[in-house]
This record gives C-alpha cells, sequence and structure tokens, in this order.
C-alpha cells in the first residue's frame, strides 16, 4: 500500500473540489488527518502564499491541456510553518463524454533534503570556501550578465578588482 512508501496520495474531484488525502499525505507536514478537512481549498491554504497562484495557474492549465501527467515542486507550509518542498505528480483518470478532465488521482513526496543538498552543491560550486565569497566561475557569470545589461540599456560600467596574492596568509 501507499503508507509503505514516503509518498502522500490524494485523490481531487475536479468538479466539486472534494479531496482524499492519504495519512502520510498529513504526517508529512505534521499534522494529524483529522486537524485537516480534506478539500481543495485546504490543500491551497498550505501552499506558501508566494506560491500559490503559480501552482494553480500550472495545475489548471494541465488539466485543461490533456498532457499525460502533472508533475510540479513547490513548498508547503508544515504545521510549524516550516517550508517543505513537496514534488506533486498526478494524472486526470477520469473525464466526462466530452473529453472533460472530472478526477485526478497523484502523490506528494518531500524532497526537502534534496533541495537542500542541491543548494549546497551550487553553493560549493559557486563560492570560495576560504571567504565565502563569489569565486572566479560565478564572479565571471555575474560579470558578463552585467556587461550585457549595461549595452542593452546604454549604461556605463565600472568594475573593481583586487587580486591579493598570498591571501591565505593574510
Amino acid at each position: 500500500t501507499m503508507d509503505a512508501t514516503r509518498d502522500g496520495m490524494w485523490d481531487f474531484n475536479i468538479q466539486t473540489g472534494e479531496t482524499f488525502f492519504s495519512p502520510r499525505y498529513y504526517t508529512m507536514l505534521g499534522y494529524e488527518p483529522y486537524e485537516c478537512e480534506p478539500s481543495y481549498e485546504m490543500w491551497r491554504r498550505l501552499i506558501v502564499t508566494d506560491e500559490v497562484d503559480h501552482v494553480e495557474e500550472k495545475l489548471k492549465d494541465y488539466i485543461s491541456s490533456g498532457i499525460d501527467r502533472f508533475e510540479m515542486t513547490f513548498r508547503m507550509n508544515t504545521k510549524t510553518g516550516e517550508p517543505r518542498w513537496i514534488l506533486s505528480r498526478g494524472r486526470v483518470v477520469q473525464k466526462d463524454e466530452t473529453g472533460k478532465a472530472l478526477r485526478m488521482v497523484g502523490t506528494h513526496m518531500d524532497v526537502t533534503e534534496q533541495k537542500q543538498a542541491e543548494k549546497a552543491i551550487w553553493k560549493l560550486a559557486a563560492t570560495d570556501p576560504l571567504t565565502g565569497t563569489n569565486n572566479r566561475r560565478r564572479f565571471m557569470e555575474l560579470a558578463e550578465n552585467e556587461y550585457r545589461r549595461a549595452i542593452r540599456y546604454e549604461l556605463p560600467v565600472t568594475l573593481l578588482m583586487i587580486d591579493i596574492d598570498h591571501f591565505k596568509e593574510v
């Protein structure tokens, strides 16, 4: 069963908004199943505020597009208010005679640790471990972006770079 996995399951009636969430769906966010109403509105309220419109728009686009599978990563708030990264996957499993989507099912998986690892790897790749400042590669990326912006908007550019030999001794 789904309880054997780390995933939470959901079943969404697109017409009524009625939604079923498995017990694991709730516990990954720190709730007991009885603490949340099983509805689309509850799901929407748990999404981090500045991501709600984007997530909802992508879901509506999926439902109306006829694309086979829905997949999206976004943040949801836990009971303590701590955001967790959730990978949501689903698909329409029931349509009416005209092809209009009626019901969707899917899973939610907590991918917070993966997102944190990605962020740490990116930081290691972009910063100097001694100073915590941007490394040469990241500096060149940023400088190139600023140079392109200056040309596009016809703005003056000033660049100051200091190269300190034997910095580790300092």
